[in-house]
């Protein structure tokens, strides 16, 4: 730690290192012309040793006169362009080009280049008169224009960051010369000895300062501020050592600071207008490209890239600058390592907010080549046959694109993927990787199944970047990097804890209100048709969650919440967004949420509406669409919900991802959230908008703990303990295949010989037709196991060659014959459920369970894998009676049902299971863990024990119905009945 107690003498250590260590000139405060925020000396300095031609020709129109040369300049930087442009381009005055500053060259051959570079100017001033009322720490100057100021603070006197940022909020005019907008300094550094925050443009009591620190800690307990390490002078060393050379400050205005343009609503007029703000790196955005950059420059394109960043952060704009970066890097023997940065994400159409960041990044005609709603597959095709340096597409488009461009095998790429928690290990992702891999000639079948294998896994000509908040383990296991104990973890990290502890986002968790809904559903019709469990199940919640007396009821708390609780947050702005499970269901909560503000003469707008297609309500002439309930067209929704007398929005799938709204406060959920997609939906309420938002969560649909436990996997760091699929996992399922359809190998041959031959697509179909036939002669039920194995064969084999070297040519056929027939295995036996007029609901009742106000304290490191060959459940081995476990969930539980009753179900459970001819058969052919893993893990077979329960709900007497709903939603008193019933049915299976 630096031996200082004050903050001069933490101001003058400061400059020395500038000046011996960074090759600073250090200037004194006359040297400071604050009617232009520059140092003119220099400035002219730096024109006579890079351009003396130009000087002599500015001298001469000028007159000689040094000032009218400085005030036309400054004229141009304050009307016109701006200094962030100025100092990348030059200005233009009197007709004659200018250069304000040289980048650094991409290689030495250019002499005149190097040396210029090497005559940029960096100095700093202490104690600048700002005006005759403001004196500035330090201001650090390139060629004479001021570029950047610090307040600086020594903890060991009482003070830090927080009251630099007072000094700018309350002494510094924004106004001034040297503050202003794009004119003076660029960015702007409140800084102590252990933190650092900055801001581009000072808004007296309105500036944002954003944490520019490293991140303390690692693994679980990495957080907010910076690490303690005994080889740093201080904490915030970086600053002087890393960020303020010459090589990393004209980088950061030349490849990193941008002029963005955002869409927003002017207050005063109420129009659409663009409002300007410039982006500085947080240090994590900078980390990650240096590092991603430096292992490019070893690795070339051999390697894959995780990167976890918090939502919320601005992956955005990182993705942004790592493309940019990308598409123009050099080996060390000057040689482009990528052909084409390609961008892709798994939304349907490319997000707006990422076009944006992309084209804000100042680029040549014809750099940059983005697939919008106007271009079509073909156009990607050509796209990627053409010389566009950055291509952004959806990840759909190239499904239809693999047999429609060109090989590719003299192409490189860098494949970015924007949300990469979803569609990397599947159909789609093969897509991509086939589409852009080499296209040899293949003359023979054995060559095709060589070359169609090579497809499938990791290409050499293509490195994979994937961004996400949310890494799921097959992500990890995709694209992580094994660290030295084995484990595959994300190349680099900046988590939620620590975005959280920065305050750039906000603990969505800390204000939760959970309600249950209680209803009475009855059969209502004397038929007793048969149906699958788990598609009943899921029919029976639809039908409640549109139920039009459930809508009615939480409407009424959503509004009253809303009007009461979120209404006058952010002076008024404060908007909440609805999230529904169906397109039907965000029509009803919309008419629903129309008539309640009719009735009670409320004074706030009609909701807008966020839905894909068209629907139909029974009851309702015509459909209902997005467009034609908002009265505008889909892509101007963000904007016109940007406007402050829209308050609330209602969504099914749509905007639950990706969506950027700073003022949203509160979100009302009627959906089921699991995992990720938890995650994903309620951080869109984690963007700060100012120093005192509040959000609000009121969920009817899901279990706090649920979530809770959703949010902890991705709180810290995640780690994936070794591979989640062994190679033995799709063997076993071969075998288990083979017990309901076995193929020759002969069979095979000729399927793959068909394949590879293009020009006999007649007997292909013939032959597929054949196998079809063979599996409509299989019963029925083992023809829908059969269904299942084959599904889950494609995925794990996809997933197997995606994530390994893995290759056998036996299996690879056996996968391609698997795909063709799936389809038509899932039109033709996915069960359909329809449960109209056979049931009824009533008695429906919204009640409060619990609000939770501690956010998100769980702190799990490691996502461990799941080896989907094996999933036993674990049961309590403490045999006790029925009737005890029963009177205990009642006690816990608060429900009010009979526990005589309850007995009564369970056996009648017991009977019904120990009387099943299918799980009789079960039990002889499977060792007792199998049995219990296929009966009381699988939950979606219909003979598993929740099966059983959802069967016997449908004729139960009221007073076992609240212990029936229970034990279906609680999987811990679930298994509490499972552990004792469990010997008795085996053992009755087995007499």
């Amino acid at each position: 730690m630096i031996n200082v107690l004050k903050e001069c003498d933490f101001q003058r250590f400061f400059i020395n290192y500038l000046k011996d260590e960074n090759n600073f000139i250090i200037r004194k405060s006359h040297d400071f012309d604050k009617s232009c925020a520059m140092d003119c000396d220099l400035f002219f300095d730096f024109l006579s040793k890079t351009q003396p031609d130009t000087l002599s020709e500015l001298k001469e129109v000028y007159h000689g006169d040094l000032n009218e040369i400085v005030s036309e300049i400054n004229r141009v930087i304050k009307n016109d362009t701006g200094l962030l442009y100025a100092l990348k381009h030059g200005v233009t005055i009197s007709n004659i080009k200018v250069n304000l500053m040289y980048n650094k060259p991409a290689n030495s051959f250019n002499d005149d280049l190097v040396v210029n570079y090497g005559n940029n100017i960096l100095s700093v001033i202490e104690e600048v008169h700002a005006s005759d009322k403001e004196r500035v720490d330090l201001v650090i100057f390139l060629n004479g224009f001021a570029i950047m100021s610090f307040e600086l603070k020594s903890n060991f006197s009482g003070q830090s960051y927080y009251d630099a940022i007072d000094q700018y909020k309350e002494s510094r005019d924004p106004d001034g010369r040297l503050f202003k907008f794009n004119c003076g300094c660029l960015v702007n550094f409140a800084m102590d000895l252990e933190n650092v925050y900055m801001t581009t443009k000072l808004d007296g009591d309105s500036t944002v300062f954003l944490p520019f620190n490293r991140g303390s800690g690692s693994g679980i307990n990495k957080g907010a501020g910076n690490p303690s390490d005994d080889d740093q002078v201080c904490k915030v060393s970086y600053m002087w050592e890393d960020i303020l050379t010459k090589d990393s400050i004209i980088e950061l205005i030349s490849k990193f600071i941008f002029l963005d343009e955002k869409r927003v609503v002017d207050e005063n007029t109420g129009n659409i207008v663009k409002e300007k703000s410039l982006i500085f790196p947080r240090y994590h955005q900078r980390d990650v490209v240096h590092k991603i950059l430096e292992d490019v420059m070893v690795n070339g394109s051999s390697k894959n890239y995780l990167i976890q960043h918090s939502a919320g952060s601005g992956k955005t704009k990182s993705i942004a600058w790592l493309a940019y970066r990308l598409a123009s890097l050099h080996n060390e023997s000057d040689e482009i390592i990528f052909d084409s940065v390609l961008i892709i994400t798994d939304r349907i159409v490319v997000d707006r907010q990422l076009q944006d960041a992309i084209n804000s990044l100042e680029h040549q005609g014809g750099f940059i080549k983005s697939m919008d709603n106007s271009c079509t597959s073909i156009d990607l095709a050509e796209a990627l046959e053409g010389n566009n340096k950055i291509i952004i597409s959806t990840i759909q488009k190239f499904n239809y694109i693999i047999d429609k461009v060109q090989s590719m095998q003299n192409k490189k790429f860098a494949l970015i993927i924007d949300e990469a928690h979803s569609s990397t290990s599947g159909e789609e992702m093969r897509s991509v990787y086939k589409t852009l891999s080499s296209k040899e000639s293949m003359d023979t079948p054995n060559q095709f199944i060589e070359k169609d294998m090579k497809a499938h896994g990791k290409q050499d000509n293509i490195s994979t970047f994937a961004f996400t908040a949310t890494p799921k383990d097959s992500t990890l296991n995709l694209f992580g990097r094994k660290n030295n104990k084995g484990q595959k973890e994300p190349f680099h990290i900046y988590s939620m804890k620590q975005a959280i502890e920065e305050k750039f986002i906000l603990d969505v968790l800390k204000n939760y209100t959970t309600y249950e809904t209680y209803c009475n559903i009855e059969k209502i019709t004397s038929k007793d048709p048969k149906y699958k469990p788990r598609e009943a199940m899921g029919e029976i919640k639809k039908a409640i969650s549109l139920d039009d007396e459930n809508i009615k009821q939480r409407v009424e708390i959503i509004i009253k919440h809303f009007l009461c609780n979120v209404n006058g947050e952010l002076g008024g702005k404060s908007k909440a967004m609805i999230v529904t499970s169906s397109r039907e269901a965000v029509v009803k909560y919309y008419l629903a949420i129309k008539k309640y503000i009719a009735e009670k003469h409320l004074d706030i707008n009609i909701p807008l509406v966020a839905f894909t297609d068209k629907v139909k309500l029974k009851g309702y002439d015509g459909e209902f669409s997005e467009e034609s309930i908002n009265g505008f067209s889909a892509d101007k929704l963000p904007s016109v919900f940007d406007k402050d007398e829209n308050r609330i929005l209602i969504v099914a799938n749509k905007y639950q991802t990706g969506f950027d709204q700073p003022k949203l406060c509160a979100m009302y959920i009627c959906k089921e959230l699991r995992g990720v997609n938890a995650v994903q939906t309620l951080s869109r309420l984690n963007r700060t908008y100012s120093s005192n938002k509040n959000t609000f969560i009121l969920d009817f649909e899901n279990d706090y703990k649920d979530i809770k436990e959703a949010f902890s996997q991705y709180y810290t760091q995640t780690t994936l303990l070794g591979d989640i699929l062994s190679v033995g996992s799709i063997y076993e399922l071969e075998l288990k295949i083979n017990k309901y359809y076995n193929i020759s190998m002969e069979d095979l041959r000729n399927f793959n010989k068909s394949l590879s031959d293009n020009n006999n697509t007649k007997e292909l179909i013939k032959f597929i037709q054949s196998e079809i036939s063979k599996i409509e002669n299989i019963p029925e039920d083992e023809r829908d196991k059969l269904r299942k194995l084959i599904h889950k064969f494609i995925r794990v084999y996809e997933f197997l060659t995606l994530s390994s070297d893995f290759k056998d040519k036996s299996l690879h056929i056996k996968y391609n014959l698997f795909s063709s027939l799936s389809t038509y295995l899932k039109s033709q036996y996915e069960f359909k459920c329809n449960l109209d007029g056979l049931i009824a609901i009533s008695e429906v009742k919204q009640q409060k369970k619990d609000e939770y106000h501690k956010g998100i304290i769980c702190e799990n490191e490691i996502i461990h894998g799941t080896n989907q060959s094996s999933n036993i459940v674990s049961v309590d081995d403490k045999e006790i009676h029925l009737s005890e476990i029963l009177k205990m969930l009642h006690d816990q539980k608060g429900k009010d049902f009979d526990i005589d009753d309850g007995c009564s179900l369970i056996n009648k459970i017991k009977e019904d299971m120990i009387n099943s001819s299918i799980l009789k058969d079960s039990v002889k052919n499977n060792s007792k863990e199998e049995f219990r893993s296929s009966v009381f893990s699988n939950e979606s077979d219909k003979n598993s024990f929740k099966q059983y329960l959802i069967n016997n709900l449908v004729n139960s007497s009221d007073s076992t119905k609240d212990l029936s709903s229970l034990l279906i939603k609680d999987r811990e008193s679930r298994e509490r009945i499972e552990g004792i019933i469990f010997d008795d049915i085996y053992k009755g299976l087995l007499s």
